[in-house]
């Protein structure tokens, strides 16, 4: 009885890409932020319009847009400012500047001022954090946004200028928090705001298209691709109409489309559009986007079954990223993951190898030896030299990674559980059972740490023991770890999935070895084969 199969452990293809091409999609309006001194300004120009209104409604509209856009100054000042110290490396400096803006900003909410002011430096302080990678920051101030906008702005008939805006990122940024559902909600009432303030007769607008990415990237995320791949296309004719059928802008979002009729198993569809996009990306060679592109075309052509064509794309894909003027090194990796398995699907093993091992070498030159970063590129690579039966080569590496997540995470921690599964499942296939049985064991507590009893990788690892502990004839153990499987796979999958079928075969296994009766495990597993 063999332990799980090593593919459970592969990094899922195109995972990264998906996420580098949907962050792309918020354009500049989400930078990050400016401006050296708390923004006390804010306040005072309201202050200023409210003295002089009474007057004249003429002098009360042109005050207004003059606040306005001194405002918009002040942001944009900030979100340059802020983006400036963070591709520095300055971000004790960042973040400095978040918090001296923020104690103004809590100032001005304490005394009762609760205007579009204040929301929009909330809007830009929050995705400041967003931009520093600090969830813990950004999480509690879109919150305050948020109970903000929805107690003073939300509900009026004519918003006020910048509203839709400050919707529009608060979106962006539910979305980056994994939050897809309230990213669309958010996005509805935007687009909705954005179509009443410049949609035009025919709601076709440029000003709508940033807002449209958006919302399709978040109907992605949240699994309504329908509704993704409409919003993609509406975007696509609105810069068709205002920039013409071959403009350079069309590349990113044909790409996006592209991408979600992939995802949404439009194969054929998504090539013709993802074709495009390259003819159009490829007026400019030295562009990076051009790798971008080709390489999700190089994913069409995968899932089309032209695996040929699609290593020759990622291979000309890696080309054109590794010449690129500002190559991008995480998209880069991503591209080489990608690329190895269509080499594995070719079973073309050693370039598959050579390629992971770029992986490795990149790492290890931008980031050091010790890096976690190089855990799941060791693995990959180890996941590749077991497909192809180089089980000590694989162990070496297995190992490796093992020494790698205990210094990083700790000798208990749940991250190290499927390196131990893994290396467990290793020794198995190795016929060194007594050596990996703990590891087994040790994996199978962490899990359930993490996940509890009965979750589905609890029941993998618990699969994993009891193949080990069948092996060493250590049959009454693993029967309850085997029926604790079939229980789970059963909940999970249903009582007639290929899965739960070869469980029970393996528990036939167990109790002819205990010298049980069968009969009605026998019975299930033909009501499975005749399901069939």
């Amino acid at each position: 009885m063999a332990a799980n199969a090593f593919h459970r452990f592969v990094v899922p293809t195109h995972s990264h890409l998906f996420q580098q091409q949907q962050q792309q999609h918020e354009g500049p309006l989400l930078r990050v932020l400016h401006r050296r001194k708390p923004l006390r300004t804010f306040v005072a120009a309201r202050k200023d319009i409210a003295s002089t209104t009474s007057s004249s409604t003429h002098l009360e509209k042109t005050a207004e847009v003059v606040a306005v856009d001194e405002l918009k100054k002040d942001l944009d000042g900030l979100r340059e400012k802020l983006a400036n110290l963070i591709e520095q490396g300055e971000e004790e400096y960042a973040e400095a500047l978040l918090d001296a803006n923020y104690k103004v900003l809590k100032r001005q909410l304490d005394g009762g001022e609760q205007g579009i002011e204040q929301a929009a430096l909330l809007d830009v302080l929050a995705q400041g954090h967003l931009d520093m990678g600090d969830v813990e920051g950004a999480a509690p101030l879109l919150t305050q946004l948020t109970q903000l906008m929805e107690k003073h702005h939300f509900d009026s008939a004519k918003p006020e200028p910048l509203v839709d805006k400050v919707v529009e990122h608060m979106a962006a940024m539910y979305a980056t928090l994994d939050q897809p559902d309230r990213a669309i909600e958010l996005y509805e009432r935007c687009l909705r705001m954005q179509e009443d303030l410049y949609g035009g007769k025919r709601n076709d607008s440029p000003l709508l298209v940033n807002a449209l990415f958006g919302y399709a990237a978040a109907c992605k995320d949240a699994g309504h691709l329908d509704k993704s791949t409409e919003q993609y296309i509406r975007a696509i004719a609105i810069l068709e109409k205002a920039n013409g059928p071959d403009s350079q802008i069309l590349v990113l979002p044909l790409q996006h489309l592209g991408l979600a009729l992939l995802e949404r198993g439009n194969h054929v569809e998504a090539e013709q559009t993802l074709s495009r996009a390259l003819k159009l990306a490829k007026e400019k060679p030295n562009d990076g986007r051009v790798g971008v592109v080709m390489s999700s075309l190089a994913q069409a052509k995968y899932m089309t079954g032209d695996n040929e064509a699609s290593a020759d794309l990622f291979r000309e894909a890696l080309r054109v990223m590794e010449r690129s003027t500002t190559p991008d090194p995480l998209l880069i990796e991503s591209m080489r993951t990608d690329f190895s398995m269509v080499l594995t699907v070719l079973e073309r093993h050693k370039e598959a190898q050579e390629v992971l091992e770029d992986n490795v070498h990149a790492v290890q030159n931008r980031l050091g030896s010790s890096d976690i970063g190089l855990f799941v590129h060791m693995k990959n690579l180890a996941v590749s030299h077991a497909n192809c039966g180089n089980l000590v080569k694989c162990e070496s590496l297995m190992r490796r990674c093992l020494q790698l997540a205990t210094a990083h995470y700790g000798p208990n921690a749940p991250e190290l559980s499927g390196a131990l599964e893994m290396l467990a499942t290793l020794l198995h296939h190795m016929e060194r059972h007594t050596e990996a049985e703990p590891l087994a064991r040790q994996s199978l507590l962490l899990c359930e740490a993490r996940y509890g009893r009965e979750h589905p990788f609890s029941g993998d690892a618990c699969n994993t023991l009891a193949a080990i502990l069948f092996a060493l004839e250590r049959f009454p153990e693993a029967h309850v770890l085997m029926s604790r499987v079939l229980d789970i796979q059963t909940r999970e999958l249903g009582p007639y999935d290929p899965l739960v079928g070869k469980t029970l075969e393996y528990l036939v296994m167990i109790n002819s070895k205990l010298g049980r009766d069968s009969t009605q495990l026998l019975k299930k597993l033909k009501d499975i084969q005749g399901d069939k």
